[in-house]
């Protein structure tokens, strides 16, 4: 994953990946998958905010220059989401970036603190990470899918 900006729930002033292990599932003994894993979740789960989404060929290995030409197209859409023109090299386009071997994913970003919570990409997938009860329960009082949709951009999707 990565965190681009403040805006984006980013911790650190300094760019940086974070690598964490895909959640386990088992269609047995339950678990937490990203959206984009569960087959036909277009028809099941609601993102509250906006993405753009590509698939990966399974089986197909990619080379660095591939993942960089399809994260820039992607980037692309965000930075049209967000307002930000073609030929503007200054403004920063806060966004999120998720990698798994089957999909990669942006989603572009708003804010990164709302209600006194902070969510990186990982909290935009539904996994995030809480510093203590108190924020919890501000979270919980909120609703996720509130908190999500502000910190992101209103839901329109495109998947390729």
């Amino acid at each position: 994953m990565y965190n681009c900006a403040e805006e984006s729930g980013c911790s650190r002033n300094h760019k940086h990946v974070q690598i964490v292990p895909k959640p386990k599932f088992s269609d047995q003994g339950g678990g937490f998958r990203f959206f984009p894993d569960i087959k036909g979740w277009e028809d099941t789960v609601e993102v509250p905010y906006m993405y753009f989404l590509k698939y990966l060929e399974k089986g197909k290995e990619l080379r660095g220059g591939e993942i960089w030409s399809i994260y820039r197209e992607l980037l692309m859409g965000c930075r049209k989401t967000l307002g930000i023109q073609e030929d503007d090299d200054e403004t920063v386009c806060q966004h999120n970036m998720i990698l798994t071997k089957d999909w990669i994913m942006v989603i572009p970003r708003r804010t990164g603190k709302y209600g006194g919570l902070m969510v990186n990409a990982m909290g935009m997938m539904g996994m995030p990470t809480i510093a203590n009860e108190e924020l919890f329960e501000i979270f919980k009082k909120i609703g996720p899918g509130k908190v999500l949709s502000e910190m992101g951009v209103p839901r329109k999707v495109l998947i390729t």
